[in-house]
């Protein structure tokens, strides 16, 4: 916990979803409860999308709450 590998995993996740020519976003949903869950798409550039009510089964650790974030794919470089 805190050493950063569970970021470094999703942005080498992220680096090979976007090697897909047909993926245009990625999402990252988790119970909003999960403070260390959220810092990861918040360090990455993703952006908070919705928070609606998780599916049940709910952890007991759980809020009930599932937070959802989303990354589009990067727009290619621009000739000069």
């Amino acid at each position: 916990t805190g050493q950063g590998i569970a970021t470094r995993a999703a942005a080498a996740l992220v680096a090979e979803m976007f090697a897909l020519p047909a993926v245009e976003y990625l999402e990252i949903t988790h119970d909003s409860a999960n403070a260390s869950s959220a810092a990861i798409p918040r360090r990455l550039g993703f952006t908070q999308l919705r928070q609606e009510p998780a599916p049940p089964p709910v952890a007991p650790s759980g809020s009930g709450i599932n937070v959802t974030w989303r990354l589009a794919r990067p727009a290619p470089p621009t000739a000069p």
